[in-house]
Order: structure tokens, then sequence, then C-alpha cells
């Protein structure tokens, strides 16, 4: 899954960072990237990403990889993030804002990760000794998880997440930490940390 994560945020770069038209507040910021998120809007989102801290979150991913998507995996990958980002929900609390760094805190509710890993692990448990190539098991994989993550309802979770930002040429860039990750995406980090844990 943090494979897939760092897959996702290397998409931004295929999009390219682009400027921002106006100078906006960190917390306008951080509402608008999230709004973008849930509506796919992938380009206007990473307006505001730090680049550095994605190339370093998605560093698990050659950009050779990267090159190698066809039309196919794009449109499966980005169905994929429709559904990551469908309940994705926020609220603003508070900000704080210095010369060149500012920290927004942030409630943000999306679908409770742990449920779906947690029904996914099973299925692989089940196919652990049937044979299949490590390919075939990938597969088999995100087959399950997209079909987890299809249910009609599904738990949600909400975390208060610190979102970092960082002044660029005058302009405010989220930086991407494992908190904020965690937060987007439903706990999935804390959910794969804890699963470590337990073995």
């Amino acid at each position: 899954m943090r494979k897939f994560i760092a897959a996702f945020l290397s998409v931004f770069m295929i999009f390219g960072i682009t400027g921002c038209s106006k100078e906006k507040s960190p917390d306008e910021v951080v509402k608008i990237t999230l709004a973008a998120l849930k509506e796919g809007d992938y380009i206007k989102a990473s307006e505001y990403i730090n680049y550095e801290e994605l190339m370093d979150a998605a560093g698990e991913v050659e950009i050779g990889e990267l090159e190698g998507l066809d039309s196919q995996d794009m449109k499966e990958l980005e169905e994929l993030a429709a559904l990551l980002f469908k309940e994705l929900e926020y609220k603003i609390l508070s900000f704080e804002e210095e010369k060149a760094s500012a920290v927004v805190q942030a409630e943000i509710t999306n679908i409770d990760m742990s449920e779906v890993l947690g029904e996914v692990f099973l299925q692989m448990f089940t196919l652990a000794f049937s044979g299949l190539e490590e390919e075939e098991m990938n597969e088999k994989a995100m087959e399950a998880f997209t079909e987890s993550m299809s249910q009609e309802e599904r738990s949600l979770v909400t975390n208060t997440v610190d979102i970092e930002l960082t002044k660029e040429e005058d302009k405010w860039k989220i930086n991407i930490t494992d908190e904020l990750l965690d937060g987007i995406f439903g706990g999935v980090i804390s959910t794969i940390e804890n699963m470590k844990d337990s073995f």
C-alpha cells in the first residue's frame, strides 16, 4: 500500500508542478488542495505541493516506472484515487503563520482504511500458498482492494492533523509528511505500521 501511495503521489510529477496565480493564506491553500483531491483535480492540487517533499515521499517509485504507465494504467490509478477520496471531508481548526513556515491544524475525515486493509489481508492470506507468481498476487491484491473500497457503506475515521507549509517565492506550499498522508488516506500508514508490529 505504501508503494501505491508513492505511485499516486508521483502522478503529480507527470502532471507537473505549476505556479499559483495569486498568493493565498496557509489555510486557503490547505482548503483548495483538499477540495481538489476530493474532486480529482490533481493538476490544481499539485500547485500547492512542496515539490522536494513530494520527491522524497514518492521516492519508492522510479521515474522510469511512471514513464511506463499507459493510458489504461493511468485510468485505473485515477479510478482508485476517486474511491480513496470520495468520502474525504475536512475542517480547518486553526493555523499559525511565521515568516517562511506555517502549520494548519485540520480535522480530516475519510474511509477507515484499517477495515479495508483487514479485509484485503484476509483475502491475500488465503492465496499466500496458492503458488501464484508475484505479479499475479499484486493483481489479486489490487482487485481485492478495489472491491473493498467500492462497497456502498464504509466506516469513516477522523484524524486531527497538523499540516506543515513552507513559503517558496512568496507562495505557500504543503509539505508531504506521514501525518498528512495518514490523515488523507484514512489511517493507512498507521494501520500498516501496526500490522508490522503485530508480527
